[in-house]
C-alpha cells in the first residue's frame, strides 16, 4: 500500500491510501473488511515506531544524561528508559486523540448518515 500525507492550503493534514496492483486488489477483496483494517493497524504501527524514534531523538538531543544513560545501559537502565518513553508516546497519543478524535468521529458519521441517505434514496419503493 502506498500511504501519500496530504496537506492543504488551510493546513489541513490527511492521507491517502492506495493498492499497489492487482495482487493486492486480489488480497484485499478476500478480507472481511477489504483491508482497511490491516491498513489501519498497518499504519497505527508506523505512528508508534515514528513517535518512538523522534521522543528518543529529541530527548537524546535535548538530555546529556538521557544520552550518556543510552551510550552505559544495561538491561535494567534500558527497560527503565523504554518504560519512559513508552509514557511519554502514551501521553503524546492520548492528546491527539482526544483532540482529534471527537472531530474524526463525527465526520465519519456524517459521511456515513450521507451515503445511508443517498443509498436509500436511489432504492426504488420496493427495494427497502
Amino acid at each position: 500500500m502506498e500511504v501519500r500525507v496530504v496537506t492543504d492550503g488551510q493546513g489541513d493534514t490527511w492521507s491517502e491510501h492506495e493498492l499497489q496492483g492487482p495482487e493486492d486488489e486480489q488480497v484485499t477483496a478476500t478480507l472481511n473488511s477489504g483491508g482497511i483494517e490491516q491498513a489501519a493497524h498497518a499504519l497505527l504501527c508506523e505512528a508508534i515506531k515514528r513517535e518512538t524514534l523522534l521522543s528518543i531523538l529529541v530527548k537524546a538531543a535535548h538530555d546529556p544524561v538521557f544520552k550518556e544513560e543510552i551510550r552505559d545501559s544495561d538491561p535494567e537502565t534500558v527497560k527503565r528508559l523504554s518504560d519512559g518513553v513508552v509514557n511519554a508516546i502514551l501521553g503524546t497519543f492520548q492528546q491527539a486523540i482526544l483532540h482529534l478524535g471527537p472531530e474524526a468521529a463525527q465526520s465519519t458519521l456524517d459521511m456515513m448518515r450521507r451515503e445511508m441517505n443517498e443509498q436509500d434514496t436511489q432504492a426504488g419503493p420496493g427495494d427497502v
